[in-house]
């Protein structure tokens, strides 16, 4: 963390600005969190080790929207339109039921993990996403998208993109805070944000 100004080592090329719009947090809007097509390909491939499962059957997971503060939907795009709020002090990427339902429907052989309260994918997956803002792309790896396996051994791994209830928002915490350099401007109320030179 720095104070003053950002640190241009720790990024790459120009930071892309966007007022918040709310005050009191550090939240924006987005135009799409989905994982990428090549997770899609990749994750069919993988092998299965259990039946894909999540609150409702994974076609109608696909159709139904999500209920995002600004509304949004699911299907091949994963969340769309919906407000994110950077938060360090929270661990994961939270999306609330439907927002995280709507991003793990796009990962084939997900399934929603009822002692952890979270969803579960193949290891061998290679997980990718892209967070879509202003018309820049933010890619995040399956280092960021993954807490690791089950236990020791398994090839089945614990996403970092929850479901818990946050009020029609995505709280992205440390999981996806890793994946980009952010600068809050508290006296413009805007985020810059910037691909990590980590």
């Amino acid at each position: 963390m720095q104070f003053g100004g950002p640190e241009r080592s720790l990024y790459k090329g120009d930071l892309a600005w966007a007022p918040i719009n709310k005050l009191g947090f550090w939240q924006l809007n987005i135009d799409s969190f989905a994982a990428s097509p090549s997770s899609a390909s990749n994750a069919a491939a993988a092998k299965r080790d259990s039946t894909p499962a999540s609150h409702n059957d994974s076609k109608k997971n696909k159709q139904k929207g999500t209920q995002g503060k600004k509304g949004g939907h699911a299907g091949k795009s994963g969340i769309t339109n919906m407000d994110l709020i950077l938060d360090s002090g929270t661990s994961l990427i939270v999306a609330g039921p439907e927002g995280a339902k709507a991003f793990w429907a796009d990962v084939p052989d997900s399934t929603f993990h009822h002692e952890y309260d979270l969803y579960t994918f193949p290891c061998n997956a290679n997980l990718k996403a892209e967070l879509k803002m202003g018309g820049k792309i933010w890619k995040l790896e399956q280092q960021h998208l993954s807490l690791g396996p089950m236990k020791a051994g398994s090839d089945r791994c614990i996403g970092s993109v929850g479901g818990m209830d946050t009020q029609g928002v995505i709280v992205w915490g440390l999981a996806g805070l890793r994946s980009m350099y952010a600068c809050m401007d508290h006296d413009k109320k805007s985020i810059g944000i910037g691909q990590p030179t980590w």
